[in-house]
């Protein structure tokens, strides 16, 4: 149903944070399986997720600990994993709501308010935000939040959906000879071209 759909997309959010597409979807096949439900991986120690998704994961010990407490405050603020009440909200208040829980990094109330609300958000990561740096596709000298701040300044809302899906692709492909194509691409979405 729609209201797991939308917490399946927090949880996939977390674990793409700071990751790559294939290593999160890995990692979502892997719980799924280890798992009976998304009530189970919420109980679940933050030792045992790593254990499933493997130690080599990026900030695995991290990940475990924060997706644990984001499914924790979304459990203690709906009494259940429903997210429909939140989903609910003004798309704003939603987001505001997501960055404020302990452990949910802006990425991924960002992700999330794009992905399941269709709002005007574009995810930057530390992954995300290097790719653009390097690419001069940012301001120099900006830091993380503030260049998040100026991609969604620059980035229609009707644009946000396909620049998020350019820069997770170009980060995706870092350091293998198709990179340069997509990361021209997301630099033009970055900048409105």
């Amino acid at each position: 149903d729609a209201a797991s759909r939308a917490c399946e997309q927090l949880v996939f959010s977390m674990l793409l944070w700071e990751a790559t597409t294939s290593q999160a979807v890995s990692a979502v096949k892997k719980l799924r399986e280890a798992f009976a439900d998304l009530n189970e991986l919420r109980v679940a120690y933050a030792s045992e997720i790593v254990g499933i998704i493997g130690e080599k994961y990026p900030r695995a010990i991290e990940r475990a600990e924060r997706l644990g407490l984001a499914l924790n405050a979304v459990y203690a603020a709906t009494h259940d994993l429903s997210m429909d009440s939140i989903a609910s909200m003004p798309k704003r208040d939603a987001r505001a709501l997501l960055e404020a829980i302990p452990g949910v990094p802006g990425y991924v109330a960002a992700r999330w308010s794009l992905m399941v609300l269709g709002a005007h958000a574009v995810p930057l990561d530390e992954r995300l935000f290097d790719l653009l740096r390097r690419e001069g596709a940012v301001p120099a000298g900006a830091d993380l939040a503030s260049a998040a701040s100026w991609l969604e300044r620059n980035v229609r809302a009707s644009d946000a959906l396909e620049t998020h899906l350019i820069l997770q692709h170009a980060s995706d492909t870092m350091g293998k000879s198709s990179t340069r194509r997509p990361a021209r691409r997301a630099k033009k979405a970055a900048r409105g071209a």
